[in-house]
């Protein structure tokens, strides 16, 4: 016996079909947004990165000495003023804090790369981040996807151009499938568009961080950093030297 799909059978698939598809151009335009949207923000991140590490390990010193002198003048005041305990408890966890810090940022590694590696840098990390992005894999390949990406992510963070185009190969020929709007059905794709639009809305809000803070300030405001690196150690001479007058003053 043969059996015919009914006409009402292929007329309730091409409705659900013509409903679907603004869903999926739609779901499609968002994965495209989401990878370029966070390659930028990577961008940005390795920016603010590459600055805060030369910037300790330029200045660091500097500014521990200022927090370790600011705390022991306030340990000299408490001593005979209790009420300067307060301060002094503060200035010494301001110290400890900034001497944990310190010594993981001063230990992180950092590749130096000409301006033509640089370039071969973002090409390699933008393509193969558009293939293993996480929130357009598949739902069997999201966890795979997931662990390249956070590999890639630290490569590119210290500027490992090796690292990069080692993971980038390793993609290439891992063939991490995507999701395909096309394919999807319709609450599935409802679904999709949510979390992908909830993401897309979390990453701008990570590149507006990024963008007021005043390591990325700096950068925009200065072509050489080498200038502002500087400028900023005269203010911290100065400002060591005026401590150390204080602390042994006795003030």
């Amino acid at each position: 016996m043969i059996f015919r799909k009914s006409k009402k059978s292929d007329n309730t698939l091409m409705a659900r079909s013509s409903k679907s598809e603004p869903l999926a151009d739609r779901l499609a335009q968002l994965q495209t947004e989401l990878t370029e949207l966070t390659a930028e923000r990577e961008d940005l991140h390795r920016l603010v990165n590459e600055f805060e590490i030369k910037y300790h390990k330029r200045l660091g010193h500097h500014i521990g000495r200022i927090l370790e002198l600011r705390r022991d003048r306030a340990k000299k005041l408490a001593e005979s003023h209790s009420e300067f305990d307060s301060r002094y408890q503060e200035t010494r966890q301001d110290y400890e804090s900034w001497h944990q810090s310190f010594s993981v940022i001063k230990n992180k590694k950092l590749f130096s790369l000409s301006e033509e590696d640089l370039v071969v840098l973002k090409k390699t990390f933008r393509k193969a981040a558009g293939k293993c992005h996480p929130d357009v894999a598949r739902g069997d390949d999201k966890e795979r996807s997931q662990q390249y990406f956070i590999s890639l992510r630290q490569a590119y963070e210290r500027n490992d151009l090796e690292a990069v185009i080692t993971l980038a190969e390793q993609i290439e020929s891992e063939h991490i499938l995507q999701h395909d709007p096309k394919k999807a059905e319709y609450e599935s794709l409802k679904n999709a568009i949510t979390v992908l639009e909830n993401n897309l809305a979390s990453v701008q809000t990570e590149i507006m961080q990024i963008t007021e803070s005043e390591s990325y300030r700096v950068l925009a405001v200065y072509a050489n950093i080498t200038i502002y690196f500087d400028e900023r150690e005269k203010e911290l001479l100065l400002q060591v030297v005026e401590l150390e007058q204080y602390v042994k003053g006795g003030l």
